[in-house]
């Protein structure tokens, strides 16, 4: 006689268990991939910057000097800067704040050529202000009529929607290569992959005042500053002591730009100096930034990175720079020739 099998199923029990393991499962991956693509999305950050220290020599071979923190303008009947008075005029005066800069080129704009960008090079025109299409200052869009918080009842520059600068140089503006975009940061509004970058150069501790962008003697113990040439020769701290560029992501503050907005211009530099990071607002540890200080108005480094920042040195190694590093420490490697005793802290 045949005994006729009976197809046995799960029960309700048995099904809740298996979903139940199944979600256990899911709940430990997620965080594992989160991970991993933290990780993978630092070590490009990482990768950017050495590849940014490395092509910065390559243009002192070429040059026989490092390139500006922000370059002077030519001077023409359109205006340009006068060294005598240190005041910027006509096309490359800011229109809120007479006399300071306005649309000067930053170091990303003259290293193009040397991070396989030759072609995003040869279209600027260097002859007028470069371009951004945003960027935001004091909690007001420069676009609109000004508020109160810039010269009540005037425009501000570009109203409208052109954005800022010159528009010969929009083409260029817009084509940033990604070298200068660190997957890890968060983007400020608007997305802004393609204008908004996400590193800083070394513009001093500001020792005789502000500012880098602005001056060419107030802050120039760093790597670079207004017109700045540095060379390698001017390094005797040792390029292996002296930071050159940082990750200074577009969503933090600039200067008086404002955190979350994305401030950070391809090349577009004025008053704000966007493009570089400071380590102290007087030269003192008293004043020092260290990473992702928070403070508004402030010219420190800072990333999405958990715990502190990266930094490119002159010689082109990468190393990490904790939120707790020692401030000594900190502002020591800011200077090219200080002649400070290096600390451990890197």
């Amino acid at each position: 006689m045949l005994l006729s099998a009976r197809r046995r199923a799960f029960t309700l029990i048995e099904l809740l268990v298996v979903i139940a393991i199944i979600a256990v499962l899911i709940g430990l991956l997620v965080p594992a991939v989160q991970k991993v693509r933290a990780a993978a999305a630092a070590a490009s950050c990482r990768n950017n910057l050495k590849q940014l220290a490395l092509a910065a020599n390559h243009y002192h071979d070429v040059y026989k000097h490092f390139m500006p923190g922000n370059g002077i303008p030519p001077t023409s009947n359109l205006g340009g800067y006068d060294p005598g008075t240190g005041k910027f005029s006509g096309i490359w005066q800011d229109p809120r704040f007479a006399g300071l800069p306005w649309g000067t080129f930053g170091w990303s704009a003259y290293i193009l050529p040397f991070v396989e960008g030759d072609n995003v090079y040869k279209i600027i025109n260097f002859n007028y202000p470069a371009y951004t299409p945003d960027f935001e200052e004091y909690g007001d869009d420069p676009r609109t009529p000004a508020s109160g918080l810039y010269n009540a009842g005037k425009p501000a520059p570009n109203a409208g929607t052109n954005g800022f600068g010159d528009l010969i140089n929009k083409p260029a503006a817009m084509s940033m290569p990604s070298v200068f975009l660190c997957p890890a940061a968060r983007r400020g509004r608007g997305g802004n992959e393609a204008w908004q970058k996400d590193y800083g150069i070394n513009g001093g501790i500001q020792s005789k005042g502000c500012c880098a962008e602005r001056s060419t003697t107030k802050s120039a113990e760093g790597m670079a500053f207004l017109g700045s040439r540095v060379r390698i020769a001017d390094v005797t701290d040792g390029t292996s002591n002296t930071f050159f560029f940082f990750d200074l992501m577009n969503f933090a503050y600039h200067g008086r730009m404002d955190r979350g907005y994305g401030s950070n211009p391809f090349f577009f530099v004025q008053e704000a100096g966007q493009g570089y990071v400071t380590g102290s607002t007087n030269g003192t540890v008293a004043g020092a930034w260290v990473p992702n200080d928070e403070t508004t108005n402030h010219r420190g480094p800072e990333s999405d990175h958990f715990g502190g920042v990266f930094a490119a040195m002159a010689d082109g190694h990468v190393t990490w720079v904790a939120d707790t590093v020692t401030p000594t420490t900190y502002l020591a490697a800011y200077t090219r020739r200080g002649g400070e005793v290096q600390g451990t802290d890197f």
